[in-house]
């Protein structure tokens, strides 16, 4: 262990505590000889003395103390390490008994209730992630690259703090972040609640020792964190004589490791993290424990507005002034396949993801008094409860699973990255459609990320436009044509990125034009976009002649007690694409193409959700489903007043509701395009998504 009573710019002291056993049933006589090299790799300040061990002994503890004169600091900027080198020899033989190498990092840190997170006396606003150390298709068994190439992704955007969490991860992910300059906070996995026993708090103490004395000597460690959400669905609240029990049985584990923790490593700062209910945290007593407040919140996903979550920190600042603040835990779902031009809370867009962390960042960025942020999450992870887009999936990450950027990833690393930067956001679509305006094109927002004041796009190898970028982000409204579309970023006679997009273009009288395929989401203001068949489904529109849509009914939106959501979080069996199947329009009387005369295949899409689809979960606060009580619905279906489907039942079956497709072929003839009737026989009509392609 080395510890370091002292450090400024001018001096470094810092005592190498050896620990020394000595496993024969005689003394022994040793010689430690101790030496310090300088992150250039020099060896310097050899030290030497002999120590007698006694027979059968054990963890013998030997002390020296160095002096660095003008040392060179550890510091996320410049992350300097030194080596203490040593060697334990036979006193009488010389002999070599054991060897070791070390390394340590010099600095001097503060968390400060008004100003923030300092380190060697500079303010540090801390901007980061958490990370769980999961990958697609590998779970949690993980080489040592994708360890690695997980921190470089970090540094890379900017990032200068990493939560491992919710449990100590892999020793190299802390060699890591020593080693680029990333703080750390580093916790034992005690989650959402406790067991009320004593053999629970021995395993925790126990847990906690071990952390302290595995990472001691790491830099980057300036945090020990434990018990996350402990309050998050407290056992008894039912119960008001058992939850004031349960209350104090949480303080008491709580105080038990906060004094192990500080009496093992006084000089690190400790840290709970809350989630968004202060009073739970004020009846058990424990705001007031750690050094640092941890807060987890999601104000404007599980519930509320963006707004919430300023008010909710100014008024919590103002009622415990003296505790530092760092928000533990933000973020919003974003599957990269869903896009809205009307985003809203749990629609699962990209769209929406952006609009939650380019206020959140905002927000922190604006305040001294909040130390900084650790977004939820790095990437996504497996998640086997959920059942929300992307099934089993928490999708808040700012990468996908395989590491895929997401528009968030590239709002942190143009607001934090020194190096001069420019993207093309939304990369990821790059199969997109829509409607014809009437002169070859379709505008489509389109957002744009640099860290330059201004920007020349160029779209097919032409001036489009030239734009200023006060807010380090831009909507641009682009004028897309049928086939590839190349964007181009352009400063300064440097192109910084370019993203080749196919739009498939469809045109607004599909009764007078070619007419190839049409894919719609019903009950849906999404655009989802299924990258194996490299198509993209549309939004519902109602009909208009010369046009297509749907004729009456209404969207489907589920209630919880957070009010109403655009999807259901359900599962849907038998595909990979549960978005298509998650929207519907019930009540609906028809769905209409005014198409020309030809051979088309007709693809009708159900999945029944009029059962509770979801799993109740712990983490979604007021966004469960309520119970669905509807009958399943059954139906007659015909097209172009041929009967197709007779009684036919769109039920779930003992898993859940699977998906369901019916394929049609169809031969227009008589100039009156396709219309698909529904009555129900049972229920309500209903429809999920419709699919249309012509054959010729």
């Amino acid at each position: 262990a080395k510890r370091q009573p002292t450090v400024s710019d001018k001096k470094g002291v810092i005592e190498v505590e050896t620990l020394l056993d000595n496993r024969l049933n005689k003394n022994r006589e040793v010689l430690i000889v101790s030496s310090i090299i300088t992150p250039a790799g020099i060896e310097t300040m050899l030290a030497q003395r002999k120590h007698k061990l006694e027979p059968n002994s054990a963890n013998n503890s030997f002390v020296r103390e160095f002096i660095i004169e003008n040392p060179e600091l550890w510091s996320t900027d410049d992350p300097n390490l030194y080596l203490v080198h040593t060697v334990i020899r036979d006193a009488s033989t010389g002999k070599e008994l054991d060897n070791q190498l070390n390394s340590f990092g010099l600095r001097w840190y503060n968390f400060d209730p008004e100003k923030g997170f300092s380190l060697n006396g500079k303010h540090l606003k801390l901007l980061g992630t958490n990370r769980h150390q999961c990958y697609l298709d590998k779970g949690n068994a993980l080489p040592d690259e994708i360890h690695i190439e997980d921190i470089r992704l970090l540094k890379e955007m900017g990032g200068n703090i990493l939560r491992i969490a919710h449990y100590p991860q892999d020793p190299l992910i802390l060699q890591m972040c020593d080693k680029l300059g990333i703080i750390t906070s580093v916790e034992v996995p005690i989650v959402n609640e406790i067991t009320e026993t004593d053999s629970f708090l021995q395993t925790s103490l126990q847990m906690t020792e071990e952390m302290v004395k595995q990472n001691f000597n790491h830099p980057s460690v300036v945090i020990w964190a434990y018990m996350n959400e402990v309050m998050l669905r407290p056992p008894f609240v039912e119960d008001s004589a058992r939850h004031v029990q349960y209350c104090r049985e949480v303080n008491r584990q709580a105080t038990a490791i906060e004094q192990r923790l500080r009496t093992l490593d006084p000089a690190r700062y400790t840290m709970i993290p809350f989630h968004g209910s202060l009073k739970r945290y004020e009846e058990t007593g424990l705001v007031n424990l750690p050094m640092i407040t941890g807060w987890n919140l999601y104000q404007g996903w599980y519930g509320g507005k963006f707004g919430d979550f300023d008010t909710f920190l100014s008024d919590y600042h103002k009622k415990y002034p003296a505790k530092p603040i760092l928000i533990t835990e933000y973020g919003a779902d974003v599957d990269d396949r869903i896009h809205s031009f009307k985003p809203e809370r749990f629609d699962f867009s990209v769209e929406y993801g952006d609009l939650y962390h380019e206020h959140y960042l905002t927000t922190i960025l604006k305040n001294d008094y909040i130390a900084g942020g650790t977004i939820w999450n790095l990437n996504d992870f497996y998640s086997e409860s959920r059942t929300d887009a992307t099934p089993h999936v928490n999708t808040k990450g700012i990468t996908t699973r395989d590491r895929q950027l997401k528009n968030t990833y590239l709002l942190y690393r143009v607001t934090l990255s020194k190096e001069p930067l420019a993207f093309v956001g939304t990369r990821s679509w790059v199969n997109r459609t829509g409607t014809d305006r009437g002169d070859g094109t379709c505008y489509q927002p389109l957002k744009i990320y640099s860290n330059q004041p201004a920007l020349d796009v160029y779209l097919n190898g032409k001036l489009f436009k030239h734009v200023n970028l006060p807010d380090r982000y831009l909507t641009l409204d682009i004028p897309f044509r049928n086939g590839s579309n190349a964007i181009e970023l352009r400063a300064n006679d440097k192109v910084y990125d370019l993203a080749v997009i196919e739009f498939g273009m469809l045109s607004s009288r599909i009764d007078k034009s070619d007419f190839s395929e049409i894919n719609v989401m019903l009950g849906s203001n999404r655009y989802f976009e299924d990258r194996q068949a490299k198509i993209t489904w549309m939004p519902e529109q109602s009909y208009q002649p010369g046009s297509w849509g749907y004729v009456g009914g209404r969207q489907v939106r589920p209630k919880t007690k957070s009010g109403t959501l655009p999807a259901t979080a359900g599962n849907i069996l038998n595909t990979k694409n549960d978005a298509i199947f998650q929207t519907q329009r019930e009540d609906l009387q028809s769905f209409r193409l005014d198409v020309q005369n030809g051979q088309y295949l007709v693809y009708l899409y159900w999945a029944d959700l009029t059962g509770n689809t979801a799993q109740k979960l712990i983490y979604n606060l007021g966004n469960n489903t309520d119970k669905n009580n509807g009958e399943s619905p059954v139906l007659n279906v015909s097209i172009n007043r041929q009967s197709v489907l007779t009684n036919f039942e769109i039920s779930s079956g003992a898993r859940g509701p699977n998906g369901i497709i019916k394929k049609i072929a169809v031969n227009v003839t008589d100039g009156h395009g396709i219309i698909v009737d529904l009555t129900a026989v049972r229920g309500k009509t209903v429809l999920n998504a419709i699919r249309v392609v012509k054959i010729n």
